[in-house]
């Protein structure tokens, strides 16, 4: 039983329907829809594996800015975004996004319990926007030698 086709991207689409018309001479086929939906599907699975790379380096982008950032504005107790004024022009900075953003998805404040759900907020723009705010803190996570098992890593 075939499944019909539900949502298309047309880009991918077209991208294999040019592919169908290049293998064609060279390897003629019975069935053209099939062979167009095998390309299809290839090309869709290329880009969803390129989005899970990105995830992934989304999510260690996410976490390590929460780890540095809680360090950075806490005392004693993960409380930094419950402030309402900051130490520095940065803090403040972060803490008006953070109120933004609460308020465009009418969030209470009282609903974060720490860092990690504060940072769970932001988008991947958002993310980048707090390196370049806080680039000189951070500097030494990005620039330092890493090693893995006492091997330098490649830089």
């Amino acid at each position: 039983m075939r499944q019909g086709i539900r949502v298309l991207h047309y880009q991918y689409l077209y991208g294999a329907c040019k592919e169908a018309q290049t293998i064609l001479p060279k390897y003629p086929t019975d069935n053209l829809f099939d062979t167009i939906m095998n390309l299809y599907n290839k090309r869709r699975k290329r880009h969803l594996s390129c989005f899970l790379l990105l995830h992934c380096f989304e999510n260690a982008l996410r976490s390590t800015l929460a780890v540095e950032i809680a360090n950075l504005y806490n005392y004693d107790v993960d409380d930094w975004f419950l402030k309402k004024q900051g130490r520095n022009a940065k803090e403040n900075r972060l803490l008006r996004q953070v109120a933004a953003i609460l308020a465009k998805r009418q969030l209470e404040i009282s609903t974060l319990q720490n860092t990690f759900d504060v940072f769970e907020l932001f988008s991947l723009w958002d993310l980048q926007k707090i390196t370049e705010d806080h680039w000189d803190t951070l500097t030494p996570l990005f620039k330092s030698k890493k090693r893995y098992k006492n091997q330098p890593l490649a830089q």
